[in-house]
């Protein structure tokens, strides 16, 4: 697969507050749109955050 070296941005939940930004990310491209995925955020990423998932509902919410 393809590699590149990506920046991100997550902007923040209210207006004026700092967005988490990651300014060089290592991707894999692969496709996984069929499956109605358009992106799969790794725990590289996910280190940097507290994430809350609710199974039941499909509700989750990612701080930083």
């Amino acid at each position: 697969m393809d590699q590149y070296d990506v920046g991100i941005a997550i902007p923040g939940a209210d207006p004026g507050s700092s967005p988490l930004i990651l300014p060089t990310v290592p991707i894999v491209a692969c496709s996984l749109r069929p499956q109605g995925i358009d992106a799969l955020i790794g725990r590289d990423v996910l280190g940097r955050c507290l994430l809350s998932y609710n199974g039941a509902t499909g509700a989750f919410t990612l701080a930083f």
